[in-house]
This record gives C-alpha cells, structure tokens and sequence, in this order.
C-alpha cells in the first residue's frame, strides 16, 4: 500500500479497516476511533499510528494484522471439514496462503477473520462451543495451517463459511448443492444468502460450459429452479435481495473461474462488449435461461 493514489489502495484500505471492526467488534473499534481523533486530529497521520490507536484502546495485539498493509496479494483460504457422530465433534481445518507477486516474495501469512455458523437440518442455528465454553462466530486465522475443533453438534452442520465478507479472501470449499441451496433459505447472513446464489450459479454454469465444449446439451437439475423458485416467491425477501440472488455472475467473475476462461476473457478485452458477450456470456444466457424456463414449466405443472 505504497501509492494511495490508486483504486485498489482506497478499497484495500476500506477492506482493512472494515476487518479491524469485525475483529475488535463495535465498543473496541469506537473506543479505537476516539483514541485516534484524540491523538492526530489536525496532524499528519500514518496508518500505523491508526493501528496502534486502535492497539491501545482495545488491548489486542496488532502486530501481525499490520501485514494487510505491508503484503500484497489476495489470500486464498481453504476450508476443509470432518464430522464425529460419535463424539458430536465437528472439525474445520483452515489453510491460507497467498501466492507469490511480481515482487518474487514468499508471503507470510495474515490475521484473517473467518466469520461462521453452523445450522442444523431444520436450518437452527448450533451454538459454538468447545470444552464447556462458547466460541465466538468470528475465528482468528493466524497460521499456515489451523483446526478448529466444535463440541455438542448433534448431527453434521451445514457451516456458513465467510459470512458478511469478514476478510477479502478467496475462499475455497467443497459445497454440494445440497449445502448452498441450504444458505440460499436459512442463513441469516444476506451476503451468505447471496453467495451461496452466486457459487451455485457459477459451478452449473461451468458444468455447462463442459457441456456446450463437448457438443452435449445443456442441463440442469430440478432442485436449482426450485431454489430460485422459493427466492421469488418468499414474501419476506427484501425485494432488493432477490434482484441481487437472482442476478448472474459478472463476465469479471466468470473469467475467474478458471485459468482457460481468464485466457478468453483477456483474449476479448479489446473487442465490443456485444462480442464479448458474445463469446463469453452465451453459455452462462442460456443457463439463465433455461433456469427460467423451469420455473415456468414448474409453475404449470404445479399449478401456482
């Protein structure tokens, strides 16, 4: 974060601030912000003497989140999860890492917040505890490697991974459909809800795109139509939050989904957008599309 004049600095720097918050919560972060106004109004300000105010009124140690300022790159975090019904243990082992730059540097790893929860069959949300003690929802990720390890789960969790966006991580799970469907009705987290929409989008649309390469027909299950089917008719839905479930992944976001279609994308950068659209929104169209077309065929055959 050496030049402040560009815009991945302004919402880096957003992004870091909004992880002090969820990582000191509201009284901490506000006692943080009085300290500093205190310390540096009407003065030049560095953004370690930012940190250390918020050091100071909190009392938790910053060190290692001073990283976020120093290291560039975006972390990749893998989850990966294992459930005991014997024990009604329920393990989540956490890795980061964040790939090498152009500055050739191996990067150490960060203090990243990873806000979860864990929700029965019936979509109750299962209290965190370990050995008789509760667990806040926000984990503290601050090695290579960790395991997070939950007692009294009576059956196997469906977990929220990431919720409201607690880090600027790219997050790497196994989801089922089964899982995200899930989210996308019982999380009490709106980000949840919609990313859940958003990776059960992007894994059909890339099976379609499998598909079309192959000269198959495109296809798609039953349960996701039924899933943007309840998104509709929910009256309890912001209208707001529907329009965005409902919304497809951006071209930016597709590309990323994997190295051959950030090849293509890159490929029709200098083209018109209609090409664009073209060459890498046909699929993805279509799928929306024939989304649509079973729900309407749903909705004739059930009558509502």
């Amino acid at each position: 974060m050496n030049n402040f004049y560009t815009l991945t600095v302004y919402e880096k720097g957003s992004e870091v601030i909004r992880m002090l918050h969820t990582l000191l919560g509201e009284d901490k972060f506000q006692a943080g912000m009085r300290l500093y106004v205190e310390r540096h109004d009407g003065s030049a300000a560095t953004c370690d003497d930012f940190v250390r105010a918020m050091e100071d009124a909190s009392g938790v140690d910053l060190t290692q989140f001073r990283r976020w300022y120093s290291q560039s790159g975006t972390p990749v975090v893998t989850v990966r999860d294992d459930y005991n019904a014997a024990t009604q243990q329920y393990l989540l082992s956490v890795s980061q890492k964040t790939p090498v730059g152009a500055d050739g540097q191996e990067k150490r790893p960060l203090h990243i917040p990873l806000d979860i929860e864990l929700y029965d069959q019936q979509g109750n949300v299962i209290p965190l505890q370990y050995a008789g003690q509760t667990i806040d929802s926000v984990l503290n990720l601050t090695e290579a490697e960790q395991t997070f390890v939950f007692d009294n789960v009576p059956s196997q969790p469906i977990p929220s991974l990431l919720r409201e966006f607690s880090a600027p991580v790219k997050l790497n799970y196994a989801w089922s459909d089964a899982q995200l469907t899930f989210l996308m009705r019982h999380a009490r987290n709106d980000f949840s809800r919609w990313d859940a929409a958003q990776s059960l989008l992007a894994n059909h649309i890339r099976l379609n795109v499998a598909r079309y390469q192959q000269h198959q027909p495109l296809s798609l299950p039953l349960h996701l139509a039924d899933a943007f089917r309840w998104v509709l008719l929910d009256p309890a839905l912001d209208p707001m939050l529907a329009a965005q479930i409902l919304t497809l992944p951006s071209e930016n976001e597709m590309a990323e989904l994997s190295d051959e279609w950030l090849a293509v994308y890159r490929l029709t950068l200098p083209l018109s957008t209609a090409s664009n659209m073209l060459i890498l929104a046909n699929v993805p169209c279509a799928t929306h599309a024939f989304i649509i077309w079973r729900l309407a065929k749903r909705r004739r055959l059930m009558r509502w």
